[in-house]
């Protein structure tokens, strides 16, 4: 029996402790937890509403309660609900996505063809891994590009159909990847191809691990499942927010590997796909020829002795230009199917495709920053009095302006704010949290929706407008050049003094100049680009100026949100008497930024209209959370909420023929569960075709 148990939280116990309690002493010692949420709605009364799964015995028992004894035990409602599709004996708990029993697998008859094009778990040397010549024979075992979620969960779908697919990850071993992020931290040493966004697990890994999603997929619940299965806390079953939490998540995505690795999944780490081909000439090897280049720690001698590749294809692309003569290992490999699951911050990856002959398209975004609070405000405000006996507070903001929405994104309750740019010359921000949620501030993402339209606009008042509002967004001394653009290239040169501000741009089409040039639409105002590449630059010139206004350091822009509202300009033009600069001007409360921040007015980098409805937004939250802005800090900038990009598939998933893109680079779908649904449904319709 289901039902739904609502009770008043006490001071008395923890919210872990408060249902034990009840339950004990109604003599009920067998429950299943399908739902936990908090109604604090009323400060003075916060109810925990549970969804537990009964036998009939005890939710007969407890639904006729008299309502002295419920009023004893602080209960306040009781309520069965009739439709439920499964028993207390039949329902699993840990219901996993596959069979772990490698005997049963193994003895499962399937057709001649698949156990041709599979990798039997028996045949895998767990020492030497995949033979070279085994792997190039094998030209339907599919290649997947990047270890996320999509990756992950479509590797998952694969062995469920016993075949054995093969993983290239641009960045290292979550275990690795740990202490590269950490020497960043520590040193501002940054590892363009292993961060806080690339590198096994995805970017999901160092943020919060949040499993929220609005969506009601039937495959969310397997998700769940699996990751608690590996190790993830059991409340992600029940949590009406759930979250990992970044600390546990690194050993989940450790686990799921090294259990993937006995199945027969062969991984190449530190190797980056640089090139797609159609391989006309040898297609019984594969349609698609991927070309392949390892750095790091991985010389050529290193890949062979590792992976027992005897007829290892190396050979040196004079075309390619290195950093090192370590990064001279080029290897390719032929395959038919692909899986792209690189996510939305590998911009290269969107160059390949184009020169293929993909369609792209911009597709509509987020901008903002992070916003700090002192976690007791957030805490107090949320659950009143009863603050110290429940988690860390979680909120949720949207204002509707008049220009575009505001609303807060990836909510991290006692979290920090990290760097999370992915090239060395940008600030970008994101928020993380532990398990526990246990740290000083809580942060959030407080942004603006951003259409097609609306980028396209802010790039052609490029050097109108914005340039006056540049002169006052922080102190300069130097001029400053940038490039934006990834198929196009325009280079932004600035140059800034008391009396003048001009930009330059020297446009160069990247590769394959004529016919780019062919394709190329009409200029933006100076900048030149392609239709789908006008979010991308609109995102560019947020995190590239952050950047190079603090003086190359990695330190980040902000202020104070109170500051939003200092009267510092003509009411008639709405221009700034100069540049914005007060010593005096800290901020309220310590940052948990690592590289420290620099005095800015983060709002001028926005349009005038945007601006306005920050401005209304931030009033419109503060009468909900009471000191929101007197007690708040901005950090900038917030800007890879979600893809700038997106690559039209069908409804199978598929680019072009036998290229499939998944997650959150394809611009179809955005965080974690998403990406891991959209990653197991393409994978395991595609297997049945294998």
């Amino acid at each position: 029996m289901l039902i739904v148990l609502r009770i008043y939280l006490s001071n008395q116990f923890s919210i872990e402790e408060h249902l034990n309690e009840i339950l004990t002493s109604l003599k009920i010692y067998q429950y299943k937890i399908i739902k936990r949420s908090i109604d604090a709605r009323n400060k003075a009364k916060i109810i925990i509403e549970y969804r537990l799964l009964l036998n009939e015995k005890d939710g007969i028992n407890i639904l006729n309660l008299d309502e002295g004894k419920k009023k004893n035990l602080l209960i306040q409602s009781i309520k069965s609900i009739e439709k439920i599709d499964y028993s207390y004996e039949e329902y699993n708990f840990n219901d996993v996505l596959f069979i772990k029993n490698k005997i049963k697998r193994r003895e499962r008859e399937v057709k001649k063809e698949k156990e041709e094009r599979a990798v039997k778990v028996e045949e895998v040397d767990k020492l030497n891994r995949i033979n070279y010549q085994n792997l190039q024979k094998s030209k339907n075992r599919p290649v997947i590009v990047g270890f996320g979620p999509a990756g992950i969960f479509a590797t998952f779908a694969f062995l469920e159909n016993n075949i054995s697919p093969i993983i290239i990850e641009m960045g290292e071993k979550v275990e690795d990847r740990s202490k590269t992020i950490e020497n960043y931290i520590k040193t501002k040493k940054f590892n363009k191809h292993s961060n806080i966004n690339f590198g096994e697990g995805g970017a999901g890994t160092y943020s919060d691990g949040k499993l929220y999603t609005r969506s009601r997929d039937e495959v969310n619940a397997k998700i769940y499942s699996t990751f608690c299965n590996f190790g993830a806390p059991s409340t992600i079953l029940y949590d009406a927010y759930p979250h990992i939490g970044s600390d546990n998540l690194i050993k989940v995505v450790s686990n799921i590997r090294n259990y993937f690795e006995e199945e027969g999944v062969e991984f190449y780490f530190n190797t980056k796909l640089i090139d797609i081909e159609e391989n006309f000439e040898k297609s019984h090897e594969g349609r698609w020829r991927l070309k392949f280049l390892n750095f790091g720690q991985s010389k050529i001698k290193d890949l062979k002795s590792v992976y027992n590749l005897k007829n290892y294809k190396i050979k040196i692309d004079e075309n390619v230009k290195y950093e090192s003569e370590d990064e001279k290992n080029i290897f390719e490999i032929n395959s038919d199917i692909v899986l792209i699951a690189s996510g939305h911050s590998c911009k290269d990856i969107y160059k390949v495709l184009y020169k293929l002959g993909a369609k792209l398209e911009p597709k509509p975004f987020a901008l903002g920053f992070r916003v700090e609070h002192p976690r007791v405000l957030i805490d107090k405000n949320q659950y009143g009095k009863f603050h110290r006996f429940l988690p860390s507070a979680n909120y949720k903001l949207l204002f509707k302006g008049k220009t575009s929405n505001i609303y807060s994104f990836c909510m991290c309750p006692g979290g920090v704010v990290l760097p999370s740019n992915s090239e060395e010359e940008e600030i970008v921000t994101n928020g993380a949290s532990k398990y526990l949620r246990d740290g000083q501030n809580s942060n959030a993402a407080i942004v603006c929706s951003i259409s097609n339209q609306q980028a396209k606009q802010f790039i052609e008042e490029f050097n109108n407008n914005f340039l006056i509002r540049l002169k006052s967004f922080a102190p300069i001394k130097k001029s400053l050049s940038f490039e934006v653009g990834l198929v196009s290239k325009n280079l932004i040169k600035l140059n800034l003094d008391s009396n003048q501000i001009s930009i330059e741009i020297e446009n160069n089409i990247s590769e394959n100049q004529n016919n780019f040039i062919k394709a190329m639409k009409e200029s933006i105002g100076k900048i030149n680009c392609f239709d789908w590449e006008i979010n991308l630059i609109t995102q560019q010139i947020f995190e590239k100026l952050a950047f190079l206004f603090g003086e190359k350091n990695f330190s980040a822009p902000f202020e104070n949100i109170s500051d939003f509202f200092m009267k510092n300009t003509k009411d008639d033009e709405r221009i700034d008497d100069g540049f914005y600069y007060d010593e005096k001007n800290n901020p309220k409360i310590p940052t948990t930024y690592p590289f420290g921040l620099y005095k800015a007015k983060l709002l001028k980098l926005f349009p005038l209209n945007i601006e306005d409805d920050f401005k209304a937004a931030f009033k419109y939250f503060d009468k909900i959370i009471n000191g929101y802005i007197e007690h708040g800090i901005a950090v900038g900038y917030e800007t890879r909420t979600s893809s700038v990009i997106k690559v039209l598939r069908n409804s199978e998933g598929e680019v072009l023929e036998g290229i499939y893109m998944i997650g959150e680079g394809s611009g179809y779908c955005g965080g974690i569960t998403t990406s891991a649904v959209d990653g197991y449904k393409i994978a395991s319709i595609l297997a049945k075709k294998l």
